[in-house]
């Protein structure tokens, strides 16, 4: 017997300071065998909402990982060029 995980979304994830809100998942397909996602997210970090985004994975370890790095480099930003300046970026 095999199981099925079923998250309806919006589903948010917690990455590092931030947090993920998946909003859209699409599922790829060759001859009837996945072979990756889409998924359709913004992240909210420090009370700042990005615009939403599409991130390829091939399962929820690779979309993690792929978060952290974006997670990364919001903070890079900030560090770079301030709180204000990241408010813009992020919020275009």
């Amino acid at each position: 017997m095999s199981s099925t995980r079923v998250l309806l979304t919006p589903f948010y994830i917690e990455v590092d300071d931030a947090v993920a809100e998946v909003l859209e998942v699409l599922e790829h397909k060759i001859a009837g065998e996945v072979i990756g996602y889409t998924v359709s997210l913004r992240i909210i970090y420090k009370g700042m909402k990005s615009r939403v985004f599409p991130l390829d994975c091939k399962n929820m370890n690779d979309l993690l990982n792929k978060l952290r790095i974006e997670v990364t480099k919001l903070k890079f930003f900030e560090m770079a060029l301030g709180q204000a300046e990241l408010r813009r970026l992020m919020t275009g």
